[in-house]
């Protein structure tokens, strides 16, 4: 889930931009209690434009600084699906490094990368002890 100011970057059409609100009414409500992964934002992006109803599944959450400096398409992306357990990372949000756990690879998790092509998540734990049961491959540079 985001948060209003939250950075996000949408890769359905490479922007930037920042989470103005939840769509949040009775019927997205309503709609969550159907399909609980079913969040809807308001994102107003870097160029001055903005859209009122965009798919959490098509943000990734991350500060435009160094961390995707040249992003111009979904392309640029790294191969995330293709991780393997054990392999070394760094997160590019964070700046910590890493080592990939294993692929959250459900039932549910299927069924989300049918609709989101990116929707690769993973238990990692960090260098400094601490640890993600959920972290987005997004994130993640093979190092």
């Amino acid at each position: 889930m985001l948060y209003t100011g939250n950075k996000v970057y949408n890769i359905r059409i490479n922007k930037f931009g920042i989470v103005v609100n939840l769509r949040n009414d009775s019927r997205e409500k309503k709609m969550r209690e159907q399909d609980p992964s079913h969040y809807y934002y308001h994102i107003d992006y870097e160029d001055g434009s903005f859209d009122t109803y965009v798919s959490v599944n098509s943000l990734i959450e991350c500060d435009r600084q160094k961390n995707y400096p040249n992003i111009q398409t979904q392309t640029e992306f790294p191969a995330y699906h293709n991780y393997k357990q054990g392999q070394k990372f760094v997160n590019t949000c964070t700046n910590k490094t890493g080592t990939i756990m294993y692929l959250r690879d459900d039932e549910y998790e299927k069924n989300q990368r049918k609709s989101n092509p990116t929707h690769y998540y993973y238990h990692v734990d960090y260098d400094d002890g601490s640890f993600e049961t959920y972290e987005y491959g997004g994130y993640l540079k093979p190092i």
